[in-house]
């Protein structure tokens, strides 16, 4: 694989920071230079363990959520109902 230099300037600051980055993902900083350039995803593989474990939570909670979402309007159906005939009775039409 033929492969070309690029250089590019930072602060020590942001070299750093830079550094980290790629030390915490467990790559070098070419490589995370790299796929941050080409916008791959730099998720590490803990941050991935940890969004599942937030999908799988939402997705047991999904269900229970629609449910309380079904009482609500139930609720607020039979409430609109009951507000409309007392309008009806006190001669308010709507």
């Amino acid at each position: 694989m033929q492969t070309e230099r690029i250089t590019i300037l930072a602060s020590p600051m942001e070299k750093k920071a830079m550094a980290a980055r790629a030390n915490a993902r467990g790559i070098s900083m070419g490589e995370y230079l790299r796929r941050r350039g080409l916008d791959d995803d730099d998720s590490t593989p803990e941050e991935e363990a940890e969004l599942a474990v937030l999908v799988d939570q939402v997705n047991a909670l999904a269900p229970k959520m629609q449910a309380s979402i079904d009482r609500i309007n139930t609720r607020l159906e039979s409430m609109t109902r009951k507000n409309e005939e007392f309008l009806k009775q006190m001669g308010i039409a709507l």
